[in-house]
């Protein structure tokens, strides 16, 4: 019996896990910096939508399955001018993305540091080699860029300011069935971009810059696409308060005539929640050995030294492996919990790896706890058994 050797009493080692207990569940599901309020806002100095640190803008679903074929035959343009973003260590933070609950298909648009990337799915640390066009923003010091994307058959181009920065042959952007756009943030809220949004604007067909039909091409330091002369868009947004509804509204009018405005209430509705996701877009080996990852590991090794030790106090009639194990189990068990409550947390993320590394320091711990007592871990843990 692993603990009747130190001699500790059985009410010292229960009231000993329920502290490890609540220093374990306070950190993982601690209250602070909890917020359900939708950070969004209109400014007007200068116009622009603002997300703040829990912000996010949606529409409603809007791409049906002829607007998916329709962007596959005749191509997609995105247009939208920013304030890029102070730079995030966190990982990506999304500008704009095209979701209908499925990562692997959705349009992503998003800030990575420096540089803004642009894709389909969810090949967020580009190790599956998918392709992609992004650009450095450092190479454009005044920190307000106009973009344009296009896509067609011929694959993908990204202007900066009407300069053309990348192209890729080999991507060709699609939008999901049923698909609805989310600015300044993911769907499941923990994504956010502290950049500003001036304009954004989509179009079911593949525009470069240059003339319109009419003859109008706007000068090289004009704040006015060319866009603005061409068929109806998609949608469009004018972020300027001036230009919505009442003062204080929590809605932008869709200015292309089809009713796809965009709301940012002031309580916040995130449209996905994602259960043991990937994690960070950091290789693999650095979210190991990051502070939350040593964290994770680590914190654990406590709870799955108590509980091996109370469970040889049973007399568990078993060899330390099934001792071991039925540890690593109440360990295992108690991180998905955690990892579940957190998927509905927007402070908190609930990832794979988390679990993998609760559980690896379960078993270390469960281990150190056979070791500590003096015996290996195929011996038995009932001194009286044969």
């Amino acid at each position: 019996m692993l603990w009747n050797r130190g001699r500790i009493p059985a009410g010292l080692r229960w009231g000993l896990l329920s502290v490890v207990l609540a220093v374990m569940l306070f950190a993982a599901l601690r209250p602070w910096g909890y917020s359900f309020r939708n950070t969004a806002s209109l400014r007007t100095d200068p116009p622009g939508l603002t997300f703040g640190a829990r912000g996010l803008a949606f529409t409603r679903s809007f791409v049906s399955e002829d607007d998916s074929i329709d962007v596959n035959t005749n191509g997609l343009t995105l247009a939208l001018e920013i304030d890029v973003a102070d730079e995030s260590p966190d990982g990506f933070a999304a500008i704009a993305v095209l979701h209908n609950g499925n990562y692997t298909e959705q349009l992503f648009l998003g800030q990575w540091r420096q540089h803004l990337v642009l894709m389909n799915g969810d090949d967020y640390a580009h190790k599956r080699r998918l392709p992609r066009i992004s650009v450095d923003t450092a190479k454009f010091p005044t920190g307000r860029l106009q973009l344009r994307i296009t896509s067609d058959s011929s694959g993908s181009t990204l202007f900066v300011d009407g300069e053309r920065v990348d192209h890729r042959p080999d991507l060709v952007l699609t939008v999901p069935v049923h698909g609805r756009l989310t600015l300044g943030n993911a769907p499941d809220g923990k994504h956010p971009w502290n950049g500003r949004l001036h304009h954004f604007r989509m179009d079911r067909k593949s525009y470069e810059p240059g003339p319109s039909t009419d003859g109008f091409q706007p000068g090289p330091q004009s704040r006015i696409s060319d866009l603005e002369y061409r068929a109806s868009p998609w949608v469009s947004y004018r972020f300027d308060p001036g230009m919505n509804n009442e003062e204080g509204a929590r809605r932008v009018a869709d200015q292309s005539g089809n009713a796809i405005d965009l709301e940012f209430p002031l309580d916040t509705a995130f449209l996905t929640r994602e259960f043991l996701g990937p994690g960070t877009v950091a290789p693999f080996i650095e979210e190991v050995v990051s502070r939350d990852g040593l964290l994770n590991f680590f914190g654990f090794i406590p709870l799955g030294w108590i509980v091996a030790g109370l469970i040889g106090s049973r007399q568990f009639r078993s060899r330390g492996f099934i001792l071991i194990a039925a540890a690593t189990a109440a360990g295992f068990g108690l991180s998905l919990g955690i990892e579940y409550l957190q998927t509905w947390m927007p402070t908190r993320s609930s990832s794979l790896l988390d679990l993998i590394l609760n559980t690896a320091g379960t078993f270390a711990g469960a281990g150190l706890a056979c070791v500590t007592a003096g015996r290996r871990p195929d011996e038995s843990t009932d001194p009286e058994a044969p």
